[in-house]
């Protein structure tokens, strides 16, 4: 089965560690979409939605394939998100992925991500080729302080 994260997911350890039979095949492309650091974790902070949007835009991530069990194993580490099957490009070939989008529920535009969370996301998007300019964009997000997290496999 294949999978797009375009969140902290994109950091292969952490990935590994809720699927473990997860293997990245290369950088994708959701387009109609944007990321949004507006849904409502767990902690009670920020993290990324694919959010439905205009034509022109996009959310950067990567496919990986993974085993059915894993995908459903998947599931409980993503409250709050739904899965849907979406078409995702990579290359020039649409793909259909499932994706994890925010239910209406969970999403509120008053939350900040921490930064430990924006790191996964910036470390894992570089390991998996994401696009410079996107990750450099997205580093200009704000963000709240606190304790580092090390990032293995990222």
């Amino acid at each position: 089965m294949l999978y797009f994260a375009y969140g902290s997911n994109l950091c292969e350890s952490r990935l590994v560690s809720r699927a473990p039979s997860a293997r990245f095949l290369g950088p994708a492309r959701l387009d109609a979409h944007e990321l949004r650091f507006h849904k409502r974790g767990r902690d009670g902070t920020a993290k990324a939605d694919a959010w439905q949007a205009t034509d022109e835009s996009h959310v950067w991530g990567a496919v990986a394939e993974l085993a059915e069990a894993d995908l459903l194993r998947l599931d409980s580490f993503e409250p709050g998100y739904a899965r849907s099957l979406l078409t995702v490009v990579t290359g020039s070939i649409g793909r259909p992925a499932w994706v994890y989008r925010a239910d209406q529920s969970a999403v509120d535009s008053g939350l900040t991500p921490h930064a430990w969370y924006l790191d996964h996301l910036l470390h894992g998007g570089r390991a998996r080729g994401l696009p410079a300019g996107y990750l450099a964009s997205l580093s200009q997000s704000p963000v709240l302080a606190g304790p580092a997290t090390v990032l293995d496999g990222c």
